[in-house]
């Protein structure tokens, strides 16, 4: 499924969303020579993971809420847009 899902939710994405999020705009800012898509579009390979492996509970640490929280809205503009059902997983925080 991940295949034919990243293209779609990347289709979905918007730059300025994905460019805004924190774990981005850090990594750009520490590497500034090695900003390139696959960090950009890490999100939408999160939300594709996501619903390949159809998981309930997903663990995130601090950093990554912002992204789960994008992955979670991308089945939403599917389901409209695809009219079928994709499930949301919820947040996992690991304990500590």
């Amino acid at each position: 499924m991940r295949c034919w899902s990243l293209p779609h939710l990347n289709t979905n994405a918007y730059l300025g969303e994905l460019e805004r999020t924190t774990s981005f705009k850090d990594k750009a800012r520490q590497q500034p020579d090695n900003v390139n898509a696959g960090l950009l579009t890490y999100p939408s390979l999160m939300a594709a993971d996501i619903l390949m492996h159809k998981a309930v509970k997903v663990p995130v640490g601090k950093d990554q809420e912002q992204n789960m929280e994008m992955a979670r809205s991308s089945p939403a503009a599917q389901h409209h847009l695809q009219r079928r059902l994709l499930h949301r997983a919820a947040v996992l925080q690991p304990r500590g």
